[in-house]
C-alpha cells in the first residue's frame, strides 16, 4: 500500500534480488506491525526468510572459522554469544541462553581470574523444568582422543582413551554443576 512514485515494479529477472535486499533490511517494529496489519502471512513468510537467510550466513561464517581460528577460545566466545542458536540447537529441549562467563560460586575477589571461583563459558536454561545448563567450550583445535587403547588401526574394535583435554573439560563441568548446586 503505498503512493504511485513507491510503488517498483520488478520483472522476474530482479525479482529475486529484490527479495534478497529486502532479507538483508533491519525492520523497525513499527515496520512489522505494520506489515503484519496488512499481510500476515507475508510477515510470517518473510520473518521465515530472514532467519533462515541469517542462520545460513552465520553457518557459513562458522565453516571459515573453524580453520581461521581454530586456536582462538575467546573468538569461539564472542562467536557462540553473538549465535547462541547454535548452542540452544545441541539440546534436545528447548532452553534460553542466559548468560557467558557466568559465575557460579566460590570466589573470593572480583573478576573470571578470582580465587577459588568457578566460571562458567555459557549458561542455559530450560524454563519448563527449572533446569540449567552448563556449557564449556573447546576450540577446533582442541584433541579429543587421546592414545589407543585396545585394537589396531584395521579392526573394528578399535579404542582410544579421552584427550585429557577432554577429559579435563568433563572434570570441570562436573565441578561447575557441583558449584552451582551448591551454592543455588
Amino acid at each position: 500500500v503505498a503512493p504511485a512514485e513507491g510503488v517498483l515494479l520488478l520483472n522476474s529477472d530482479e525479482r529475486s534480488e529484490a527479495v534478497r535486499n529486502l532479507l538483508n533490511i533491519s525492520l523497525s517494529m513499527e515496520d512489522w506491525s505494520r506489515l503484519i496489519e496488512l499481510a500476515p502471512t507475508f510477515a510470517t513468510d518473510m520473518a521465515e526468510a530472514h532467519l533462515l537467510h541469517q542462520r545460513k550466513a552465520d553457518i557459513e561464517e562458522y565453516e571459515s572459522s573453524l580453520v581461521e581460528n581454530a586456536t582462538d577460545e575467546q573468538y569461539w566466545q564472542r562467536f557462540f554469544k553473538s549465535h547462541p542458536w547454535m548452542l540452544e540447537a545441541a539440546f534436545s529441549a528447548a532452553v534460553v541462553f542466559l548468560d557467558e562467563d557466568v559465575y557460579i560460586g566460590g570466589k573470593r575477589a572480583a573478576g573470571r581470574h578470582g580465587i577459588g571461583g568457578v566460571v562458567a563459558d555459557f549458561l542455559f536454561a530450560d524454563e519448563s523444568t527449572k533446569s540449567f545448563a552448563v556449557v564449556e567450550i573447546k576450540t577446533p583445535s582442541a584433541r579429543l582422543l587421546g592414545r589407543r587403547y585396545r585394537g589396531s588401526f584395521d579392526e573394528a574394535n578399535e579404542v582410544f582413551t579421552p584427550h585429557n583435554e577432554l577429559s579435563g573439560a568433563v572434570v570441570q563441568l562436573r565441578n561447575q554443576i557441583s558449584a552451582a548446586v551448591a551454592d543455588f
